[in-house]
């Protein structure tokens, strides 16, 4: 009997297992990973494109009535496979900046399709001209939401948001979300 279990626990087998088992129940360590953190923590069906444009000072309200005009057009046109998430105009920090927030449900086919239908559009061509004009700087990202963190669909009129930005190390992702899973 005592040579059965000697062999049973020395086997390559029973060790992996044991050691497996032990990490995870007993040193609550993560369970080993086997695809890029980034695919398995994002919600990756919505892409969302941030466009950040700093403001020239004095022209905020100018910059703001027109896309009053032009965006509601794009989020309501069927063509345009495109939802106008929000758009903040940042009232303490970096002054002058305004976020412009577009929801694509449909993934990268969704983004290009938008950026085709929108090409079209002599309208939006124009509009993106004369902001052109009241802008010192202009920037756009497309980002996944975090899939631990619930997405925010009710529409909300007024008040004031936080946004905020995590500059993460490479491969770090995983070990980022780890801790508020541990609370």
């Amino acid at each position: 009997m005592t040579i059965i279990l000697r062999q049973l626990r020395t086997s390559k087998r029973f060790l992996s297992t044991w050691v497996d088992t032990f990490d995870k129940y007993l040193m609550g360590s993560e369970p080993i990973v086997k695809d890029q953190h980034s695919k398995l923590l994002a919600k990756r069906d919505r892409i969302y494109n941030v466009e950040i444009q700093d403001v020239k000072p004095g022209y905020v309200s100018e910059y703001l009535a027109n896309a009053e005009k032009v965006l509601p057009d794009i989020h309501t046109d069927k063509e345009i496979p495109v939802e106008l998430y929000g758009q903040f105009h940042v009232q303490l920090g970096q002054l002058d900046r305004v976020y412009t927030i577009w929801r694509h449900s449909g993934g990268y086919g969704d983004v290009d399709k938008t950026l085709t239908q929108l090409s079209k559009m002599k309208d939006y061509g124009k509009f993106v001209e004369e902001q052109g004009k009241l802008v010192r700087k202009r920037e756009q990202q497309l980002c996944y939401e975090f899939s631990f963190w619930p997405t925010y669909d009710d529409h909300y009129d007024g008040g004031l948001f936080e946004i905020r930005s995590y500059t993460l190390k490479a491969g770090c992702l995983y070990e980022w979300l780890m801790p508020g899973q541990r609370r």
